[in-house]
């Protein structure tokens, strides 16, 4: 037997998990410079760099597999989930508070600023409460 000729090898490329480019990408929010938006812009502080990850990592360990997060302007990031009809979005705002917004089918049904760090954490962890998540449908994700 000629293993050369009997075996197939075949390599499937899959696009890399957006939650895994969401983490990739709030890391490069480090290399952003003062001005970095057309002449506006702070750099996000590494505290808000460490909670943007951890809100991502809470997301996915709890199943949700689609996320994004966005630099603003004032040093703020938002990070954003979504599961089907809904979008969920966490700002974490220079003062380190938190604004929570969840919309369905692009109707806002839910807003609240002033959340602590912990409390916006607890908002994903109920969110998956409500979601109808079959239970073999949980990922957990170690990579970070």
């Amino acid at each position: 037997m000629n293993l050369m000729n009997d075996t197939h090898f075949r390599f499937v490329l899959q696009e890399e998990p957006s939650y895994h480019k969401t983490y990739k990408k709030i890391l490069g929010f480090k290399s952003l410079k003062k001005g970095w938006h057309f002449g506006e812009g702070i750099p996000p502080e590494e505290s808000r760099l460490t909670q943007s990850i951890e809100l991502n990592r809470e997301a996915v360990n709890l199943g949700f597999l689609r996320t994004n997060a966005f630099p603003g302007v004032d040093g703020e990031i938002r990070v954003t989930v979504y599961h089907q009809k809904h979008y969920l979005e966490f700002t974490i705002e220079t003062d380190d508070t938190v604004t929570y917004i969840h919309e369905v089918d692009n109707q806002e049904i839910e807003y609240e600023t002033g959340l602590s760090f912990e409390e916006a954490k607890g908002k994903i962890k109920a969110f998956r409460h409500i979601s109808n998540f079959p239970e073999n449908d949980l990922t957990l994700w170690s990579a970070l």
